[in-house]
């Protein structure tokens, strides 16, 4: 009987570290609507208001509240931006595999505004950002997300 109750207990703690390495926040991740980001940044405009899932690798998080987290694959870099205040990306988060559903949307900054936004940005991880770096106007592609589930 005492073997029968260790061996529960063991697979009990077991199974409880396996779902405690996934973490999700806010909805349910659509499995369903998943694109590589390959896919995705080949053709962006394609995908403009849209509904999506992406998987990527999060490379930076914001370190002020957790508000965006990049995702990576391979040479390729997404943001996924959440609603503040209502989800937070944890930094322990970074180097780990994640989903987002959300809706990609496309920003147009004139160059004046990039600068502003790269400062932020950098300013939000905790980097250094040199303004004379930037020659032109970007497009910022990034997903709304109100789903993410990082595994």
């Amino acid at each position: 009987m005492k073997k029968l109750f260790i061996t529960i207990t063991l697979i009990l703690c077991f199974s409880t570290t396996i779902s405690a390495r996934e973490l999700t926040l806010g909805e349910p991740v659509k499995m369903g609507l998943v694109e590589s980001m390959e896919t995705l940044l080949a053709q962006p405009e394609t995908y403009i208001g849209k509904e999506i899932t992406v998987k990527g690798k999060i490379g930076k998080v914001c370190k002020k509240r957790g508000c965006w987290a990049d995702f990576v694959v391979g040479d390729k870099k997404l943001r996924v931006k959440v609603e503040d205040g209502e989800i937070e990306i944890p930094l322990s988060a970074i180097g780990s595999d994640a989903y987002a559903t959300g809706v990609l949307s496309s920003i147009e900054f004139t160059k004046e505004q990039t600068i502003a936004y790269l400062e932020h940005m950098a300013e939000d991880a905790g980097e250094k950002f040199d303004p004379n770096t930037v020659e032109q106007g970007m497009t910022l592609y990034q997903l709304q997300s109100g789903s993410v589930k990082i595994l």
